[in-house]
């Protein structure tokens, strides 16, 4: 059973996480100079995004903070629906540049999404991420792991997806066991879209790529009371 976080609302949760994500890598640059964290696009994530890199202008780090994104839509670096190009618009706009690094996946003005993929596995591959904060899906999906879409057996740290269910059809993804080994992960997700894939994670639905998340001992899951509404309030803590 995954320790359960909850909150009154989107904007305390991501406050939250952002909080737990300085104070770890703090934690981290006692040992060593440099933190990856796997982040996570759509509202939660990005919204989380910005609440730490807030934190961290108020509140500068000694040592390097690298950011990837556990998922990204295959279209060009200055699309809106890119997960990374707000976040990495405000890493500039902040002047944050000497301790946060964007990691940014390809685009197709640098090749074929194949071709992409392979290159951004093996970046990927050699990364130990410190943390990685998951946003789920109201079906259930992680990253661009979606339902009868997935294997949880994926060998690649990364591949390509050219037939998404939810649109755009092209992306590029972290497979489970790259989001796996993180030696944190927390999930979010608020609004009561989420409620039922967050109970069914719970409950053990074996269908959803967010209930073999949930069995993670390193896993913790980040909710709104919206989110959290369909829980047995036993379950719920703050």
């Amino acid at each position: 059973m995954p320790e359960i976080l909850t909150f009154a609302d989107p904007e305390e949760t991501h406050d939250a996480i952002a909080a737990f994500l300085l104070e770890g890598v703090r934690a981290f640059f006692e040992y060593v100079p440099e933190v990856h964290l796997a982040m996570t696009g759509g509202t939660d994530g990005t919204q989380t995004s910005l609440s730490f890199l807030k934190l961290l202008t108020a509140q500068p780090v000694d040592g390097r903070v690298h950011l990837w994104w556990s998922d990204e839509r295959f279209v060009d670096y200055d699309d809106d629906l890119r997960n990374d190009k707000q976040i990495a618009q405000l890493v500039e706009e902040f002047r944050l540049g000497s301790f946060v690094e964007c990691h940014r996946a390809p685009s197709p003005s640098d090749s074929d999404i194949e071709t992409a993929a392979l290159r951004w596995e093996k970046e990927v591959s050699q990364i130990d991420f410190a943390f990685a904060v998951v946003g789920v899906g109201p079906d259930g999906h992680i990253a661009s792991l979606f339902p009868g879409h997935w294997d949880i057996n994926e060998p690649r740290a990364v591949f390509a997806v050219t037939d998404s269910p939810k649109p755009p059809a092209e992306r590029l993804t972290f497979s489970f066991a790259t989001i796996r080994d993180a030696q944190n992960i927390a999930v979010i997700a608020t609004g009561v879209s989420k409620a039922a894939a967050i109970s069914g994670a719970i409950a053990g639905k074996n269908s959803l790529p967010i209930t073999a998340l949930a069995s993670l001992e390193q896993c913790s899951l980040w909710l709104d009371d919206a989110a959290a509404r369909s829980l047995p309030t036993s379950m719920e803590t703050e």
